[in-house]
């Protein structure tokens, strides 16, 4: 997972927070760190090539910037057809042979 420069700053800051607020959670996490630290991942955690495809697939494949013309536009010709009927229908109610 890769994140921005901003971000590691926000959550170096989360974490100094958290150790000067809570030092028994910085005590039982480093406890918790030493026994973990050589263990190794268990299967249902990791990724592999398979499952990676899996959730790349279930990903929605839509476009939404290339559908944004077509919305804007449909959007503008409803908004058209509105106005024009209210002046079409004020002008008739205007008309008197």
């Amino acid at each position: 997972m890769s994140s921005r420069r901003s971000e590691h700053q926000i959550l170096d800051v989360i974490e100094s927070q958290l150790q000067s607020e809570d030092p028994q959670l910085t005590a039982s996490f480093a406890a918790f760190t030493s026994v973990t630290n050589n263990a190794d991942m268990p299967s249902a955690e990791q990724l592999n090539e398979g499952r990676l495809a899996v959730c790349r697939r279930r990903r929605p494949r839509t476009n939404w910037p290339g559908y944004a013309p077509v919305i804007q536009s449909v959007v503008h010709f409803l908004a058209g057809m509105v106005v024009a009927f209210f002046v079409s229908m004020l002008v008739l109610r205007s008309w008197r042979p």
